[in-house]
């Protein structure tokens, strides 16, 4: 008896540290339970996702047929913003709001048509601003009972002045891309505001088009591809833990009511897959536990025995824009023409960004053109027309949205387009004269007479690069 004694009085303590030990084993509970799924402990939550729309909706809208509908053609026609403009709109319903939208590129296709081969159309997206009826939409009316603001949405209140992106299309049957994520996630997380994209050329006569969605040939129909982060889930504890609920680990020993075991058991236990918990008790003979839940995904137990377990929840944080663009539209005035509009001021025009590059162009009927340039920068550019000398403006202030600029009169009378009016070109005059050339046609009349002999006379031995002054 005594030594049974003696093994309760020495086993009992032991006993009772390892029935703690396993009651602290990984996925043993403390008190309460607390394990709740920390929000991106599995990662599921921070992978991106990816889908690929076609069109709701698509056409274009033409001027020299400004009451014809388009929605059921196979085709999307651009060309000069004051010809012809291409509408599409996608359903992004799918994605829910309060999504990060990665990256969402809008992708057309070229069929095998160009009116003039070997050009370059610069082609941005501008977001449309209201809302348009395909089956309805053609030049003047957005849709049967409401007009754009301007013909051709032509406003800032039928579509954004400046694009979202722009793109140089050069090439049939090839694929472009536009960089539109800034106007998706707009969509996305302002499904009011999503009205679609028109698609808008500068001022070149080139006229390229594109297949829509009643294109038979699905892989050539247009696409919008989004790649996208869901929105994490708002931390809601299934739990809400009492101030002093019961600890689990209490043992209570009533065999030898006059033993009292002094001796601390320690044990410490460190869980290693996330969340990462570093638990530290002192058992005495009673044991109880207040655990703290918080908003902030921090969990802590506060007791005589105490545990403190942190979740971290990892945080994707991803931003993405387009690149912004500013819309330099330029203004010339050319010699010898008829007050403008006028058809006689339509003219090929070279234009030279510095540090950007040169572009190929045409002016319309008021001697207007546009060039997209990346934002913000200072820029010099420098325009020459076919049958013109060249005008530089220095120090042009290139900010995000629509920039203009005068850029003064051109000077007539250069044939061979060598910066310079002199005895090469009065040559060719001579030789052209009482002829249609268009390279002695210096007032845009379609006739080389003595008009534009007076123009080469007046303007002899001058040179191009000519600077504008700010006033101009």
């Amino acid at each position: 008896m005594s030594q049974r004694n003696t093994l309760l009085r020495c086993g009992l303590p032991l006993l009772a540290a390892l029935l703690c030990l396993i009651a602290l084993a990984p996925g043993a509970s403390v008190g309460k339970s607390l394990a709740a799924e920390p929000v991106g402990a599995s990662g599921a939550n921070l992978s991106a996702e990816s889908v690929v729309l076609r069109p709701a909706a698509d056409t274009y809208i033409d001027i020299e047929n400004p009451t014809v509908f388009y929605h059921a053609d196979w085709t999307l026609r651009t060309k000069a913003p004051t010809q012809k403009k291409s509408l599409l709109k996608f359903n992004v319903s799918g994605i829910p709001a309060g999504s990060t939208v990665l990256s969402a590129q809008l992708y057309l296709k070229t069929n095998w048509y160009v009116s003039q081969a070997g050009r370059t159309l610069l082609v941005g997206a501008h977001k449309v601003n209201r809302n348009w009826v395909p089956s309805e939409t053609n030049w003047r009316n957005a849709s049967a009972s409401v007009p754009w603001h301007e013909e051709g949405a032509n406003h800032f209140t039928d579509r954004d002045s400046s694009p979202v992106a722009v793109t140089g299309v050069s090439q049939v049957n090839t694929e472009y891309a536009w960089d539109i994520t800034s106007l998706v996630s707009q969509w996305v997380n302002t499904p009011s505001s999503n009205y679609g994209v028109i698609m808008e050329a500068a001022e070149q006569s080139v006229e390229f088009r594109f297949s829509s969605i009643d294109e038979p040939n699905t892989n050539l129909q247009p696409k919008l591809e989004i790649t996208y982060l869901l929105p994490p889930p708002t931390a809601t504890p299934t739990q809400t833990p009492t101030n002093t609920p019961t600890a689990t680990p209490t043992a209570t020993f009533t065999n030898t009511p006059t033993a009292t075991a002094t001796g601390t058991a320690t044990a410490t236990h460190t869980l290693t897959n996330t969340p990462t918990a570093t638990p530290t008790q002192t058992f005495t003979a009673t044991a109880t536990a207040t655990p703290t839940a918080t908003g902030t995904q921090t969990l802590v137990d506060t007791a005589t025995p105490t545990a403190t377990a942190t979740v971290i929840t990892a945080t994707a944080t991803a931003t993405a824009t387009g690149t912004p663009f500013a819309s330099v539209w330029g203004q010339v005035t050319l010699q010898g023409r008829p007050g403008a509009p006028d058809p006689a001021w339509v003219l090929p025009v070279t234009v030279n960004v510095s540090g950007v590059g040169t572009f190929q162009t045409t002016t319309d009927q008021y001697g207007r053109f546009m060039v997209a340039v990346p934002a913000p920068r200072i820029v010099d550019i420098r325009v020459k027309g076919a049958t013109t000398l060249s005008n530089i403006k220095n120090n042009v202030p290139a900010i995000a949205g629509i920039v203009n600029v005068d850029f003064g009169t051109l000077v007539a009378g250069d044939c061979n387009n060598d910066n310079l009016v002199d005895v090469v070109d009065f040559s060719i005059f001579r030789s052209q004269f009482g002829t249609a050339n268009p390279q002695s046609d210096f007032n845009g009349d379609t006739w080389v007479d003595v008009a534009d002999f007076s123009l080469l006379r007046s303007n002899f031995w001058r040179s191009g690069d000519i600077i504008v002054s700010e006033d101009k």
